[in-house]
């Protein structure tokens, strides 16, 4: 029969076991996060600079920023905050 310190052991070892799991899903998900902003930065970038060549030479350089019902909110949020300065 197991003794009271060896069972504290063991719980403890189980404990930070599953205290690191979360840690590593947490950082997991941290990174897709990070990926998420980056391709939706790449692609305002992107967008931008061909409105940019559309606008070129005219005085007139407002723009519309229409995001659809798909993922790409905040696409169109990056470029809006890109093309404003």
């Amino acid at each position: 029969m197991p003794s009271l310190d060896e069972i504290r052991r063991k719980k403890l070892e189980e404990l930070m076991r599953l205290q690191q799991e979360k840690m590593q899903q947490q950082a997991e998900e941290q990174g897709q996060i990070q990926q998420q902003i980056e391709l939706m930065e790449n692609a305002a970038k992107a967008a931008v600079a061909a409105a940019e060549r559309l606008l070129q030479g005219r005085s007139e350089r407002r723009v519309v920023i229409l995001a659809g019902p798909g993922n790409n909110g905040g696409d169109g949020f990056a470029m809006a905050r890109l093309m404003k300065g």
